[in-house]
C-alpha cells in the first residue's frame, strides 16, 4: 500500500517546494519554472488514482468557479480587444489543471505524509534562506526598511511558507507525545523566523489567529489540559527565543526589525489602492477593462491595486468576480456543512482537519492584500490546502484510525 502512495506524495512534496521556492523563476525564467510545472502536470496525468476524485463536492464547486473565471477573461479580452487577457485565460487553464493533478495525488496521502511534507517544506525554505543569508548573500535581498528575503522567496513572499504550512506542524504537537515534539518545535521555531524576517504584518497576524485557534480547539476538545499548556507554552517560547535572538542580531549588525512597527503604523499606500480600486472597478463594470487594469499611482508610477477582490471586478467585471467567489467558498462552504452534519470521524485527525481549513482561510486572507495573480507561485497555495482539506474530511474512520495507530495515537 505504501509503495502505491509514493508517487503522488512526491508529486505533492516536489509542488509544494516549487509554491516554496515561488521566485526561483526569476532565475530559471518563467518559461523555466512553467516548465517544471508541466513536468509535474505530466507526471501527476501518467500516475493512477483519478477514480479518487469522483463525487466531491468542493472539486465540483470549484471547477465550476474556474469555469466561470475563465470565461470572464474571454469575455474581458473580446470587449476590450486584449491580446494579454486571452493569455491570461490560457494560463488559468493550466492552473486549474495542476490544480487537478494536486488534488487528485492529496488523495492518495496519509495524515503522518500530509505532516511530513508541511515540515520539509518549511525546513527547505528556512534552509535556503539562510544560505542566501549567510553563504551565498548575492541572493540575499535586503530592503532599505529592514524587510528580508532572497532571490528564491522575495520580502512580502518569504512568510507564506510558515503562515501556509505552520499549522500543521502544530497540529502534529496537539496530537503526538509531548516527548515526541521536539523536532516539530525546533521547526515551529524556524517557522516562526522566517516570520519575523520577512516582517510581514499579514504573516504575523495570521499566526496569530492559528496560535489563537489551535489552544481554543485543545481547551474546547479537553484532551489533556497539560499538552495544551505545554504546546501553547513551546509556541511563545520559541516567539520569544526567535525575537531576542532577532533583536541580539540587530544590536550587532545594525539590522533593522519591523514587524512590531508596522503593525501599529498606517498603510496609506493600501487605502490609496482601495479608493482608487473602487473607482476602476465602478468605471469598468460590467464587463471589466482587463487583466491588470486595477491600477494605483504609487510615488508616480502605475501599480495593480493590492486588494484581489476589488481587481477582479475591475479586470473581469462582475463574471470574474462571481467566479472567484465560488472558487473560494466551495471548499468553506463543503467542509463547514460536513462537520456540521458529523460526516467527518471525529478525534485527533480534527486537528490537521483545522490545520488545511486554516490554510484555506488564510488564501482568503491574502486576498484582501495582493494584487490578482495568475502564478502557480500564489494559487498553488490554494491548490494544496483545498486538496488537503478536502482529503482530510473524506477519510474514512478506518483510514483514520490506521494513520493514527501508525503515528502512535490513539484510535478514534
Amino acid at each position: 500500500m505504501m509503495g502505491v502512495k509514493v508517487i503522488p506524495f512526491f508529486i505533492v512534496l516536489f509542488s509544494c517546494v516549487l509554491i516554496v521556492l515561488g521566485d526561483l523563476r526569476n532565475i530559471i525564467t518563467p518559461a523555466g519554472y512553467w516548465g517544471l510545472w508541466g513536468g509535474v502536470l505530466c507526471v501527476g496525468l501518467l500516475s493512477g488514482g483519478w477514480s479518487k476524485l469522483r463525487s466531491d463536492w468542493a472539486l465540483i464547486g470549484v471547477s465550476f468557479g474556474f469555469l466561470v473565471l475563465i470565461v470572464s477573461l474571454l469575455v474581458a479580452s473580446l470587449t476590450n480587444t486584449d491580446e494579454y487577457t486571452a493569455y491570461q485565460a490560457l494560463k488559468y487553464l493550466v492552473i486549474y489543471a495542476v490544480m487537478i493533478v494536486i488534488f487528485k495525488s492529496s488523495q492518495c496521502l496519509s495524515i503522518d505524509q500530509l505532516y511530513r511534507i508541511s515540515a520539509v517544506v518549511t525546513l527547505v525554505g528556512l534552509c535556503v534562506f539562510l544560505l542566501c543569508k549567510y553563504v551565498f548573500p548575492d541572493y540575499y535581498i535586503l530592503l532599505g526598511d529592514g524587510r528580508q528575503g532572497s532571490v528564491f522567496a522575495f520580502p512580502g513572499v518569504l512568510w507564506k511558507t510558515s503562515a501556509f504550512f505552520v499549522s500543521f506542524i502544530i497540529a502534529g504537537v496537539c496530537t503526538r507525545p509531548f516527548f515526541k515534539c521536539v523536532s516539530s518545535i525546533l521547526i515551529i521555531l524556524g517557522a516562526v523566523y522566517l516570520l519575523l524576517a520577512d516582517s510581514s504584518r499579514t504573516g504575523f497576524l495570521w499566526f496569530s489567529v492559528i496560535v489563537a485557534v489551535f489552544a481554543v480547539l485543545q481547551f474546547i476538545l479537553k484532551t489533556g489540559r497539560f499538552m495544551c499548556v505545554a504546546s501553547i507554552i513551546a509556541v511563545l517560547a520559541c516567539v520569544v527565543v526567535v525575537f531576542n535572538s532577532e533583536v541580539i542580531y540587530q544590536v550587532v549588525t545594525g539590522d533593522s526589525f519591523l514587524v512590531i512597527n508596522r503593525l501599529f503604523e498606517g498603510d496609506p499606500i493600501r487605502a490609496k489602492m482601495i479608493a482608487d480600486g473602487v473607482i476602476n472597478a465602478e468605471a469598468c463594470l460590467p464587463l471589466g477593462c482587463g487583466f491588470g487594469s486595477s491600477t494605483s499611482l504609487v510615488n508616480d508610477e502605475p501599480m495593480v491595486v493590492h486588494n484581489t477582490y476589488l481587481a477582479v471586478l475591475g479586470d473581469l467585471g462582475v463574471l470574474g468576480g462571481v467566479g472567484l467567489l465560488i472558487v473560494i467558498m466551495s471548499p468553506i462552504v463543503v467542509f463547514v456543512l460536513r462537520e456540521w452534519e458529523g460526516a467527518a470521524a471525529r478525534g485527533s485527525s480534527i486537528y490537521y482537519r483545522v490545520a488545511a481549513f486554516l490554510g484555506v482561510l488564510c488564501f482568503c486572507f491574502v486576498l484582501l492584500f495582493h494584487p490578482l495573480s495568475s502564478e502557480m507561485s500564489e494559487w498553488g497555495y490554494w491548490a494544496v490546502m483545498l486538496s488537503w482539506l478536502s482529503r482530510l474530511s473524506n477519510m474514512k474512520p478506518g483510514e483514520i484510525n490506521n494513520d493514527l495507530h501508525g503515528l502512535g495515537l490513539q484510535r478514534v
